[in-house]
């Protein structure tokens, strides 16, 4: 079975409505079957998951390469980790 790669890349972080390192320890710890790593430029993900902590989305991720992109915000975060599963299912 091929181990599902996702590269994480957090927003700044200056108007964090949630907790979002605390969401990223979750959705990890819950996914064990899939390996999780800072993103790079470097590398091609299977699955980039952007983690922004309010609708702005302020994260850069230009240069990054995945074949799906998931936007976490804080309009969608309480259902991200049913969204980080519901992509993984498409790969």
């Amino acid at each position: 079975m091929k181990v599902i790669e996702v590269g994480v890349k957090f927003c700044g972080g200056c108007q964090s409505r949630y907790e979002r390192g605390s969401l990223y320890e979750k959705i990890r710890d819950e996914l064990t079957d899939v390996s999780f790593e800072y993103a790079n430029f470097d590398k091609v993900y299977d699955i980039l998951l952007v983690i922004s902590g309010c609708p702005i989305k302020c994260a850069d991720i230009k240069g990054y390469k995945s074949k799906i992109i998931i936007n976490i915000d804080s309009q969608n975060y309480k259902n991200s980790l049913k969204i980080t599963k519901e992509n993984i299912k498409h790969l």
